[in-house]
């Protein structure tokens, strides 16, 4: 059971941790929940941190944080104390492992989610784009609202570190992620139907269903079209992300000029 194997885990971890820190003088500091609530402060510590850039901002934080509890800042912060850099030690063991348990957590509830399957049932059709299932994933999520896509990624490429961007986690993640990926991702989006919303307007305006189905399916299979002729077209040409941009542009410009010289047929006078 997977559940029972994270659990053992947990377990494990946590017993290793009051292992190290026995017979120190912050044994008792940690026993039970206690030992929570030092992981909630150490990650509030942290994360507070991350988002100041000035030395005095950073002094009023440690301030703020060692008059809420004094024990709890000495081990985020041991100095020259031995004992608390013994507990500091395992601590940050602790805390990587219970990160790395929920990380795989959150990825197998993706995984085994509706929207996980989904997205890999698309791969066949969209592998053409370069979209893998986490691209789809997120796709799928985009028909709420455009922008949701991108908190989607950020959900599926699991943050390890709070200073992380989405670029860097994805690049770590993708690492055979070219810019042709992302010229065809952005490309797809650009011609993506806008939302739910948008649609539930054109059946009220029209009146009618096939309208709205017209709407998003169509800007939908364009994109599709247009990210595979990107992804696929270039990486057949041998084409970086920036020559296949500045092709696909300069096919754009040459379709709206030849355009421009047809001339529509008149109907005979009458």
């Amino acid at each position: 059971d997977r559940m029972a194997r994270y659990e053992t885990r947990k377990h494990a971890a946590v017993n290793s941790f009051y292992e190290e820190i026995t017979g120190t003088g912050y044994e008792a500091d940690l026993a039970d929940n206690s030992l929570m609530a030092m992981i909630r402060f150490w990650e509030n510590f942290r994360n507070k941190k991350m988002r100041v850039k000035s030395p005095e901002a950073a002094r009023a934080i440690d301030t703020e944080f060692e008059a809420d509890n004094a024990r709890f800042f000495s081990l985020v912060k041991p100095g020259r104390d031995r004992e608390a850099k013994q507990v500091n030690r395992a601590l940050k063991t602790l805390i990587r492992e219970r990160s790395q348990l929920l990380q795989e957590m959150r990825a197998e509830r993706i995984n085994n989610s509706f929207l996980g399957y989904a997205g890999k049932a698309l791969v066949p059709l969209t592998q053409w784009a370069g979209f893998n299932w986490r691209v789809n994933v997120a796709l799928l999520g985009a028909f709420a609202a455009k922008e949701s896509a991108v908190a989607t990624l950020g959900a599926l490429y699991e943050q390890g570190d709070a200073s992380e961007s989405l670029e860097s986690r994805m690049a770590r993640g993708e690492q055979d992620f070219t810019p042709l990926h992302a010229l065809a991702l952005m490309m797809f989006m650009v011609l993506y139907p806008p939302c739910l919303a948008t649609a539930i307007a054109v059946k009220l305006q029209s009146g009618s269903v096939k309208w709205m189905l017209f709407a998003m399916g169509y800007p939908m299979l364009l994109g599709l079209v247009v990210a595979g002729l990107i992804f696929t077209g270039g990486s057949l040409l041998g084409l970086s992300g920036l020559q296949a941009m500045a092709a696909f542009y300069l096919l754009a410009l040459a379709i709206t000029i030849a355009a421009g010289f047809i001339t529509p047929a008149r109907s005979g006078a009458t």
